[in-house]
Parts: C-alpha cells; sequence; structure tokens
C-alpha cells in the first residue's frame, strides 16, 4: 500500500537551480538534473516527475506567450492565506516564463466579483483564470440557479466557478462531468475539453509512476483506493477520475462514506467505516488539512 499525503508530498524540500532565471521571456538551460535530496525512507521524492513536466511547460512558454489572472476579492477571513499564495504562483510563474496578475477587486457585494470574472473571460489576451477562494461561502442561496440542474447555487462561490470560462479556468474548477453523475454526461453542451483539476490531476500522475502495481501494467481495473478528502480541489475529482479509468474508489469525509464505481457505473452510499476501506485498499490517498489528523 502507499499512502500519499498531498501536504507531505508539498513541503518535500527543493533547491531551485542557480541556473534558472525568474525573468520572463529570457532562454536559459533547464537543468537536466536534480539536487540530491535525504529523505526518510518512507517518503517517496517525485521531483523528477515534477521537472519532467516543468521541462515540458518551459519548453512550450519559452515560444509562446501565456497570461495568467488572479481575481483576488478583499473579503473574506482567508485573505492572507491567499496573499501568500498568490505570491508563490508568481514566483513559480516567473520561473516557468508565464505572465502572472494580480487583479485586486472590492467585493462589497457578489455583482463586483461577477463583473470582474466577466471582464477577464472576454479579455483576449488572458489565458488563465484563478479565482481565490472562499469569497461568498456562507451566503444565502440565489439568486441564480445552475444551468443543468435548475435548482438555485448553494452560495455564491459556487456560482462564480461556473461563470469562469471553461477554456480559462486553469484549475478546472468549473462544473464538468467530473463532477456529476455519469450518468448526466449527455446533458453537457460545452464544446471545449474537460479540465482536470491541477492537484487532484498531480496525485493521479505520481500514483501512476510510483505506486508498485501487482500486474506492471499500470492499470486501475481491479485496484480498490480510499480518498480522505472530497473538496472540489483533490478528492472529488480525484475520485471520478480514477473511477473513470476503472478504480474502485472510497471516497470519504467526517460524516459519509461515497463508493464510486468503476467506469462511472454509479455512485452509491455505503456504511464502511474509515477502517473497513482502508482495509481493502491498495492505495490510500489523504487531503485533510489539519495538523492533527492522521492514519
Amino acid at each position: 500500500m502507499i499512502t500519499e499525503t498531498r501536504d507531505k508530498i508539498a513541503a518535500l524540500p527543493h533547491r531551485p537551480d542557480s541556473t534558472t532565471s525568474t525573468s520572463i521571456g529570457t532562454s536559459t538551460s533547464i537543468p537536466a538534473t536534480t539536487p540530491i535530496q535525504v529523505l526518510p525512507p518512507h517518503f517517496v521524492d517525485v521531483t523528477p516527475l515534477a521537472v519532467e513536466v516543468r521541462n515540458r511547460v518551459r519548453k512550450y512558454t519559452q515560444n509562446h506567450s501565456l497570461k495568467l489572472i488572479g481575481i483576488l476579492a478583499d473579503v473574506g477571513p482567508f485573505r492572507r492565506d491567499s496573499e501568500l499564495y498568490s505570491d508563490r504562483i508568481s514566483q513559480c510563474c516567473g520561473e516557468d516564463y508565464i505572465n502572472y496578475e494580480l487583479w485586486r477587486c472590492a467585493a462589497d457585494s457578489p455583482t463586483r466579483v461577477k463583473d470582474i470574472i466577466l471582464k477577464a473571460n472576454e479579455d483576449p489576451d488572458v489565458d488563465g483564470i484563478l479565482v481565490f477562494y472562499p469569497i461568498f461561502p456562507t451566503a444565502l442561496k440565489g439568486p441564480y440557479k445552475n444551468r443543468l440542474s435548475g435548482v438555485y447555487y448553494k452560495t455564491h462561490d459556487s456560482h462564480f466557478r461556473d461563470l469562469v470560462a471553461q477554456d480559462k479556468d486553469v484549475e478546472g474548477l468549473r462544473g464538468t462531468r467530473w463532477y456529476h453523475n455519469p450518468r448526466q454526461k449527455t446533458k453537457w453542451t460545452d464544446s471545449c475539453q474537460t479540465v482536470l483539476p491541477c492537484t487532484a490531476r498531480s496525485v493521479q500522475a505520481i500514483l501512476e509512476r510510483y505506486h508498485s502495481w501487482e500486474n506492471q501494467t499500470s492499470s486501475w481495473e481491479g485496484q480498490v483506493v480510499s480518498i480522505v478528502n472530497r473538496s472540489e480541489i483533490i478528492g472529488r475529482p480525484l475520485a471520478a477520475m480514477l473511477a473513470e479509468k476503472g478504480a474502485t474508489v472510497y471516497s470519504i469525509d467526517e460524516r459519509t462514506v461515497i463508493k464510486f464505481l468503476p467506469y462511472g457505473e454509479r455512485l452509491q452510499r455505503c456504511t464502511n467505516t474509515l477502517q473497513d476501506c482502508l482495509a481493502q485498499s491498495h492505495i490510500v490517498v489523504t487531503g485533510v488539512p489539519h495538523e492533527d489528523f492522521q492514519i
């Protein structure tokens, strides 16, 4: 069994190579090797995979101009965290030759946030949009209805996620088939390709590279996965993505366990406990944002 914890993976030490410039649009030599790191035996060093991915990105962005917009509203209890997140994104984009701009907006009403999202959608120079949530996570329902279900969005933030143009939604938070019962696929009429959420996709890539597959074919068929997290960032999309490839996935949060059957057949609630799910699993993924949580 491999236990992958997102926060631990993110905390792995990384030393930037001295030959890598942070200026945008300049030609640099991208390091072919990575620094030697001494890690505890229970850690997997995913740096080589990260270097491969970033080299592919840089090969493209050195010859193509890309502009990413971050939208940061001036309300909410997590503004400081969002500022730090934005600073880190700015640094990484600079290293990967992506032009990053932070658009700040007053959030004295949801309309202000909606307007700036629509402005970014319509700007032909903007290639990607990232909105820093939460903004209005506890607002009253309405006044907008989900275009598929016909019911009111639970919060304004839920509505904002669906406002971002699908071809500019870099985090894949806009409603797609990955977030709904697969039997509803025919209701989606968007012509754009589904955007896979980046965090969930990175965990999938790590597992496919480093998991010890019994049949050596990297096939998800027959694999049982427990994901202790059902957020829109990692847990829910990752469960749907792995089930789509043939895995049986237990999606676990603090209240319920939902079983994703292979190839998107159906979802079902089950009475399994966390320990029941872990005992059946080949892979465990945790994304619980609390330092006291342990398995």
